[in-house]
């Protein structure tokens, strides 16, 4: 299957592609893992420079091949130029389904470009996407919510988040997909040379957080709960 993909290229100040970062490189490269085509058209908002990649993926006759793009000075510059790449690049790609995130735009101009292709559409969310700046762009939030009940599907990072969309769009289907670690940059370590490296208390119950703690991320309900699940969900 051919897999175009959209996502915004800077997040949590690391970039999507050159640093590999979190579940928005992960997914895709999961994707190609499993033996699909899949190309990444990511739009930094910020100044980085353009870039074409391909990664190297196991030999399941998959292909990843990532494209970087700015939006240029107050995004005006590079828009119009970055329109007439990614429809050029999805006429010669002709891509099975598409898959956006990142944020409400992204979400947007994947839905635009399904339409246009007549093709299904997926969108993945790594977070709650009405809680965004740029969803409070007059219209977006409408525009967002119209492209989550014409979805084929939607992925979701947390249980809590994927409860709220079937309330909100019953009659799509969501699938909780949690983000997880690479388990080769992330292990296991001796937990008393790490607390001494970190001059914390060897005998000490320690929690660890993550994160924003804001209500419109769901955690209300374990902290009213008072109970060891809030430590695991943190």
């Amino acid at each position: 299957m051919r897999i175009a993909v959209f996502r915004k290229r800077g997040y949590m100040g690391q970039d999507v592609i050159s640093d590999r970062y979190a579940r928005l490189y992960e997914l895709p490269r999961g994707l190609a893992e499993l033996g699909h085509e899949v190309r990444v058209f990511c739009l930094s908002y910020r100044p980085a420079g353009s870039i074409r990649r391909r990664d190297p993926v196991s030999a399941n006759g998959g292909s990843l091949i990532w494209h970087g793009y700015d939006a240029g000075p107050l995004w005006i510059g590079g828009l119009p130029a970055y329109w007439r790449t990614i429809q050029r690049e999805l006429h010669d790609f002709e891509p099975n389904v598409l898959l956006g995130g990142s944020d409400a735009p992204h979400a947007v101009l994947t839905h635009y470009l399904a339409r246009r292709l007549d093709r299904p559409y997926v969108i993945d969310l790594y977070d709650n996407y009405e809680s965004f700046g740029l969803t409070r762009l007059p219209g977006m939030r409408r525009l967002y919510r119209r492209v989550l009940r014409e979805a084929a599907a939607i992925t979701a990072v947390s249980e809590p988040l994927s409860e709220y969309l079937r309330r909100l769009v019953p009659r799509v289907p969501v699938m909780t997909l949690q983000s997880t670690i690479d388990p080769a940059r992330f292990r296991p370590r001796d937990r008393a040379s790490a607390r001494a490296q970190l001059g914390l208390p060897a005998q000490a119950r320690i929690v660890g957080i993550s994160g924003s703690l804001h209500p419109n991320r769901g955690i209300d309900r374990y902290a009213a709960t008072g109970s060891d699940e809030a430590g695991n969900a943190l």
